[in-house]
C-alpha cells in the first residue's frame, strides 16, 4: 500500500514459503509481477492461484493479461472464455473484459459488452475508443471513422473524440495525403476544447516529430518541443514526457536542456535504460569531459548495457566512453558488437565504424583504422560524422 513493491514482493514470497496454499499472497504476488512487466512470473503465479480458486475474476484477468503480453493469444482466449462475469460487475471490470476479448481476437464477444456500456454511458470516451478499435482490428478504418464522425456530431464538445479521430487518421495503413493536416486540426480542436488534455498534446508532439523525420526542418522539431513542453507543464512528474522532451532537445542541439530532462527522467524512474544511455553519451561526447563526468557516464552506460544487452546504440555508447577513458582495447570489442547488430545499410553503421577506427588508431593499429574508415565511407553514403571520417582518413594516409 506504501508503493514499496520490492519489499512487498519479498514478504509475499516468504508467506508462500511458509504456506504454499496462501491464496491472498499468491494473488497479490501475481499482480506485483504484472505491474513490473514480469509477465512470465505473473502468468505462473496467477495460474497457481486459479488452480486453487478458478472463480477469482481479478486473478483470471491478471492471468489473461500476462498471456496476451507474452503473445500466447490462444491460451489467453481459452482462459478468458472460462470467466463468469456477474450481472453486477462494475463498469471498469466490464470494460477490461471487453478489451481482453478484443486483444485475444474475439470481437464477437467484445462488441456486445461495449455496446451495452455505450448505451449506458454514451459520453465515455474509453468505451467509444474500444468500439472504434474493434473496427481497426478488423481492418475497417472507414467504419471506425464513420462512427467517430457520428459521435462528434452528437457530442461536438467532447475533446477525446477529436483526439480519437486524429489517431485513426495517423494510424491508418492507407494513410491519405491530407492525413497529417487533418489530424493536426483535430488535435488542436481537442486541445482547444480541453486545454489540460495531456494525451492530445503528446499526440500532437508525436505528429510534429514524425513530420520532422519525414521532411526535416527546424520548425517541425520546434513545434514538437513546444507541444511536449505544454504537456510537461501539466504533468511535470511524467517520466515519459520528460524522456520525449530530452530526446527532442538532443535532436535540436539543445544539449544542456536535454541533460536536464534526462536527469529529470532518472529522478522519476531510476531504472530507465534509454535515459541512462543517452545521458551517458551527452556527458562523454564533449571535447574535454571531466574525469567525474566520464566516471558517471561509464556507470550509466554499464547500467544501460545490463538492461539492454543487444541494443547496438548502447554498445556504441559504452565503447565510446571506454575510448574517452583511454581503454581502446575494450572499446574495440564493443564497437564490433554494435556493427554486428546494426543491419546492412543502417546509417549508424558508418558512425560506429568511424568510432572503431578511432579506437584502432589509439590502440596502435593504424592499418585497421584506415580499413574501417574506408569501409565506413563505402558502405554508408550519409552519416553524421562522414566529414570527420574523411578528414581522419586523409590524416592517417598522409602522416
Amino acid at each position: 500500500a506504501q508503493k514499496q513493491n520490492e519489499l512487498a514482493r519479498s514478504e509475499f514470497q516468504q508467506a508462500l514459503q511458509l504456506d504454499a496454499s496462501n491464496l491472498a499472497a499468491r494473488s497479490q504476488l501475481s499482480a506485483l509481477y504484472l505491474d513490473s512487466n514480469e509477465n512470465q512470473n505473473a502468468a505462473r503465479e496467477a495460474k497457481a492461484a486459479l488452480d486453487q480458486n478458478p472463480g477469482d475474476v481479478r486473478v483470471r484477468l491478471i492471468y489473461v493479461e500476462a498471456l496476451v503480453r507474452l503473445k500466447r493469444v490462444h491460451e489467453a482466449r481459452e482462459a478468458l472464455r472460462q470467466l463468469q462475469l456477474s450481472d453486477d460487475a462494475s463498469d471498469v471490470m466490464r470494460l477490461k473484459v471487453a478489451q481482453l476479448y478484443r486483444r485475444t481476437r474475439d470481437p464477437k464477444a467484445a462488441v456486445p459488452i461495449l455496446e451495452k456500456l455505450h448505451s449506458e454511458h454514451p459520453s465515455d470516451a474509453a468505451v467509444m475508443a474500444e468500439l472504434a478499435q474493434v473496427d481497426l482490428d478488423e481492418r475497417q478504418p472507414e467504419e471506425a471513422m464513420r462512427k467517430i464522425d457520428v459521435w462528434i456530431s452528437e457530442q461536438p464538445d467532447n475533446a477525446a473524440l477529436y483526439e480519437m479521430r486524429a489517431k485513426v487518421r495517423l494510424g491508418s495503413p492507407e494513410q491519405k495525403q491530407d492525413a497529417f493536416p487533418l489530424a493536426e486540426a483535430d488535435l488542436k480542436t481537442a486541445i482547444e476544447k480541453d486545454p489540460k488534455r495531456v494525451e492530445s498534446l503528446m499526440t500532437l508532439g508525436k505528429l510534429y516529430r514524425e513530420l520532422w523525420r519525414r521532411e526535416g526542418g527546424d520548425k517541425h522539431l520546434d513545434d514538437a518541443i513546444e507541444a511536449y513542453d505544454k504537456a510537461h507543464e501539466l504533468q511535470p512528474d511524467n517520466a515519459t514526457i520528460s524522456l520525449e522532451l530530452a530526446q527532442l532537445c538532443e535532436s535540436a542541439g539543445r544539449k544542456d536542456q536535454a541533460k536536464e530532462y534526462y536527469e529529470a527522467v532518472l529522478r522519476l524512474d531510476q531504472d530507465q535504460p534509454a535515459a541512462k544511455n543517452n545521458l551517458a553519451w551527452l556527458l562523454a561526447n564533449v571535447d574535454n569531459p571531466s574525469p567525474a563526468d566520464l566516471d558517471r557516464a561509464l556507470q550509466l552506460a554499464q547500467d544501460a548495457k545490463n538492461a539492454m544487452p543487444n541494443d547496438p546504440s548502447v554498445a556504441d555508447t559504452l565503447g565510446w566512453i571506454m575510448y574517452k577513458k583511454g581503454i581502446p582495447a575494450a572499446a574495440i570489442g564493443l564497437f564490433k558488437e554494435a556493427i554486428e547488430h546494426y543491419p546492412e545499410g543502417h546509417p549508424l553503421r558508418g558512425t560506429v565504424r568511424y568510432h572503431l577506427a578511432k579506437a584502432y588508431e589509439r590502440n596502435g593499429e593504424r592499418d585497421r583504422a584506415v580499413s574501417e574508415l574506408k569501409r565506413a565511407l563505402d558502405e554508408t553514403s550519409q552519416f553524421e560524422e562522414r566529414a570527420d571520417a574523411e578528414k581522419f582518413l586523409k590524416e592517417l594516409q598522409t602522416s
